[in-house]
This record gives C-alpha cells, structure tokens and sequence, in this order.
C-alpha cells in the first residue's frame, strides 16, 4: 500500500496518478504514499483532469511536471 507507493513516489517512478474519492469509511484509512517527505514530493505534479461519476464520486488525474 502506502510504503510501496511512497517508494515509487520518491523514485521518481510515478509518472500519472489516478485518485478516486467517493464518500466510503473505512475506519482510521491508511496513507496513499508513506513517506516522510511525500509532500513536498507532490507538488511535483498538476492536476490534470477530473471525471465525476454520478453525484459523490470524483476521479482526479494528476500529471508530473
């Protein structure tokens, strides 16, 4: 999960990302890429597009810069 998409993420590995967001719990959740310095990691990518899918599902494609 989290500390393999960190270890892509901070390899520069990861070219486009795909993130779904829709209204489900899922108890405490666990962190997309679990990395230290994921976020600054991140703002090496633009938010690209967005779909929605019927009311309270958003799909979000991020791009590298």
């Amino acid at each position: 999960g989290g500390k393999l998409d960190g270890a892509f993420l901070k390899s520069g590995l990861i070219d486009e990302m795909y993130i779904s967001i829709a209204p489900v719990v899922f108890g405490n959740g666990i962190k997309a890429f679990d990395t230290g310095d994921s976020e600054a990691l991140l703002q090496e990518y633009y938010l690209a597009d967005v779909d929605r899918f019927g009311e309270r599902e958003v799909l979000l494609h991020y791009k590298r810069r």
